[in-house]
Order: C-alpha cells, then sequence, then structure tokens
C-alpha cells in the first residue's frame, strides 16, 4: 500500500464485499504490506487500517530496528524485511537479517521476507532474468527460515549467522521428524511452532522458480541416500 491508507484500506472492504460469493469470484484480501521508517509513522498507518487487514511494516534493515519491531507490536502487527534485489547493493548484510530476526524474536513479533529469495540455499546466482545480468550472492529461502527456526528456539546468534550463509545444500538433512543442519536438529513440532507463530512467509516474483530448484534437490538428496 501507498502512505494513503485509509482511502486504499476501504478500497480493500469495497473489492471483499463485491468479491464474496462464488459468482463473483470468492476472493479476499485479508494482509496488507505498508512501509514505515519510524514509530509515529507506524501508529498513525495501522490507525488509518481497517481492523479486518493484517498488517506487515517493511522497516529498513540498517541500524537499530528494536524501536521499530516494538512500535509494530505495541499495535499488533507484523514485521517484514526485504533480503534483496536486482542489484548487489540492494542485499543486505547477514548480520542485518539476523538482527531483524532476534529483534522480532525478542519482541515476540511475527515477521515475513521479501525479494531475493527465489533459491532454496545461498549462493551466486544472476541478480535478473536478462541474458547479461550481473552476478552476486543472494540468500537462500531454507537458510532465511531455518535461521529463524533455530533463533525463535533459542540458538545463538552465532548459530543464525552461520545457518543464513551456509552455502552447501547437503549441509541441511530432513527427515519425517526433523531437520538438521551439520551437528543442530529442530524437530518437525519446532518448525511447526516458528512456522506457525514467528517466521510466517516470503515473497518471490516467481513462484516456479523456488519450487523447482526445491524439487531438483529434493531428488539429489534422493538419489544420494539410496
Amino acid at each position: 500500500m501507498s502512505d494513503d491508507v485509509r482511502p486504499e484500506g476501504e478500497e480493500i472492504l469495497r473489492f471483499n464485499r463485491q468479491h464474496s460469493t462464488v459468482k463473483n469470484g470468492q476472493v479476499l484480501i485479508d494482509v496488507a504490506e505498508l512501509k514505515a521508517s519510524a514509530p509515529d509513522e507506524i501508529k498513525r498507518q495501522k490507525r488509518e487500517l481497517p481492523n479486518a487487514l493484517t498488517a506487515y511494516f517493511e522497516i529498513p534493515l540498517a541500524g537499530d530496528v528494536t524501536p521499530l519491531v516494538k512500535t509494530i507490536g505495541s499495535v499488533d502487527a507484523r514485521a517484514k524485511m526485504r533480503t534483496g534485489g536486482v542489484t548487489r547493493a540492494a542485499f543486505p548484510p547477514p548480520q542485518e537479517i539476523v538482527d531483524f530476526i532476534l529483534a522480532c524474536q525478542r519482541q515476540g513479533v511475527p515477521f515475513k521476507a521479501t525479494a531475493g529469495l527465489h533459491h532454496p540455499v545461498r549462493g551466486e546466482h544472476r541478480l535478473t532474468y536478462e541474458p547479461d545480468s550481473p552476478k552476486g550472492y543472494m540468500y537462500g529461502f531454507l537458510n532465511v527460515f531455518l535461521a529463524a527456526a533455530f533463533l525463535y528456539d533459542g540458538e545463538t546468534e552465532d548459530t543464525g549467522l552461520a545457518v543464513l550463509e551456509e552455502t552447501d545444500a547437503t549441509a541441511f538433512v530432513f527427515d519425517d521428524s526433523a531437520v538438521g543442519w551439520r551437528d543442530k536438529r529442530l524437530s518437525s513440532d519446532q518448525l511447526a511452532r516458528s512456522r506457525a507463530e514467528f517466521a510466517i512467509a516470503f515473497g518471490s516474483c516467481s513462484f516456479r522458480e523456488p519450487v523447482d530448484e526445491l524439487a531438483h534437490l529434493t531428488r539429489q538428496a534422493r538419489a544420494i541416500n539410496k
């Protein structure tokens, strides 16, 4: 959403009413994404947003994010971080991502991530779909969400950083009851709790790319374990 929250929120409610039946598509918008860089901005935008919408506030990662995350929690909203873009400069340092996750964990604020998470595991990839696209290191969505799950479960900051920076896909091992990363392990119940309560979702401009690459890694793992 833009900074013009109130009229846009009203437009969303009108859309929901108009499309509430099967005949009209039965579509529901229940989440709004906003941007804010100051506590007062968060409070004002949340006041103007309809209560029926869950709000995610994208905040800048540089510096101390705790005041912003704390304010997001105080208005019963959720946080959002941007983890990449189409230039190398758009990718925040690993420490900033871990600082954001830890701030959310300490304040009890759920979050989502967006941008640059096309691949399961961190590595060097083309930054756009153009043939002459520059390359750069992109975060993996497995890295981000497993780092968050470990931190949510009380692991150390150093562990979170190491998981986030992992580039070896074989370091992650999944079975029916748990996931392992090197000498660390999380049960399926611990993962489910993090997914339900904390690390909620991520956005990608490609749907097929993350799904196809994850399927490829699964096939590789099965071949290795035969």
